[in-house]
């Protein structure tokens, strides 16, 4: 299977040898006053990527040069660049089966966290690269005109009535189990 890794525009001529994308929740747990537990569900935390990346000094033949062979100082530069832009940008994966046939993309905006150079004997003369990247998720304000806020405000006026009404619900319970 053929893995093509894309920081923006520019291909990496190695493609790592595994890759984690870790997607959390930030739901909330609450205890009940008899002991059990609630789950209230909110949204998706942004996606946390990690992998590591060989940056070839010398060219291979398992390599992947799109416009003729890059030293691994190019990839640093650019991951640098990358860095001090403060900016974000597509991060994207390519998964193929041998016949070419497409199996699906990771293609999403990030920024990049953080990085780490690793350089050792048992590489070579290659650079060993550690990547975080973060999901980025644009976002603006927004003025609300009065209906909008007036339905935030009913959704959060709801939300808060069935969490009380659900306390009270527990604590009924409570005293009914405690007589």
């Amino acid at each position: 299977m053929a893995y093509e890794f894309y920081f923006g525009k520019v291909p990496m001529p190695v493609a790592p040898s595994d890759l984690q994308l870790k997607i959390g929740s930030q739901n909330k747990t609450y205890t009940l006053i008899n002991g059990s537990e609630i789950n209230v569900l909110k949204s998706a935390k942004l996606t946390d990527i990690s992998f590591n990346l060989m940056l070839p000094n010398v060219e291979y033949p398992f390599a992947t040069y799109v416009n003729g062979f890059k030293p691994a100082a190019m990839y640093i530069e650019y991951f640098e660049s990358l860095k001090s832009a403060k900016e974000p940008f597509q991060f994207i994966v390519n998964r193929k089966l041998p016949n070419g046939k497409v199996l699906f993309d990771t293609n999403m905006k990030v920024s990049l966290e953080d990085y780490s150079i690793k350089e050792t004997v048992k590489y070579g003369f290659d650079l060993q690269v550690s990547i975080k990247l973060k999901q980025f998720k644009d976002f603006a304000k927004k003025l609300l005109d009065n209906d909008e806020f007036a339905e935030e405000v009913v959704r959060a006026t709801v939300e808060r009535a069935a969490l009380r009404e659900l306390i009270n619900e527990e604590r009924v319970y409570a005293e009914t189990d405690v007589t």
